[in-house]
């Protein structure tokens, strides 16, 4: 028999919901923030369990950590899992029966996972085109500003070459 389980991380807990192929709930707990507790609580289910944890932004040590202990685990993209997204009632508990029972149908949006030794570039390009973006509207902001007040040409090289004199 297959069990499937999701995990439904949140800041300081996770909530983990066991479910069977005839959608009967097995565990349903809220557990702290410790691979170890986790690991317990899948321990009964562990030689035909399929684990399924929503990409959120500190999935990693969770998903690192699974594989590991021998777990088969699946990382959800977050945009796709409208189910959960567009619920009126939003709880952790709900959330990681949802994703339990998506799994279950085969109807979880995969999300790429990084390599554990490539996601220290992959954030630090994230980081840098946020700052190249963030940079290019400060200039264009300063820019604007400066062509209203007559301050400033047409060209885009004039405010790096502006004094506080002026032209």
């Amino acid at each position: 028999m297959t069990f499937y389980c999701g995990m439904d991380l949140s800041a300081r807990a996770c909530h983990v919901c066991v479910i069977d192929e005839g959608l009967s709930l097995l565990v349903q707990q809220k557990v702290r923030h410790a691979r170890s507790g986790m690991l317990r609580r899948s321990e009964p289910f562990k030689a035909s369990l399929q684990i399924v944890v929503e990409s959120t932004f500190h999935w990693s040590w969770l998903v690192d950590g699974l594989p590991e202990a021998g777990d088969d685990v699946c990382l959800a993209h977050p945009l796709g899992l409208t189910m959960i997204t567009g619920a009126k009632v939003k709880t952790a508990r709900r959330d990681a029966l949802a994703l339990a029972k998506l799994l279950k149908a085969g109807m979880i949006p995969k999300a790429y996972l990084y390599p554990k030794d490539t996601r220290p570039i992959r954030d630090c390009l994230r980081q840098r085109s946020r700052l190249v973006a963030l940079r290019a509207a400060a200039y264009g902001s300063l820019r604007r500003l400066l062509r209203r007040h007559g301050r400033l040409g047409h060209s885009r090289h004039d405010i790096k070459e502006a004094t506080s004199e002026g032209p």
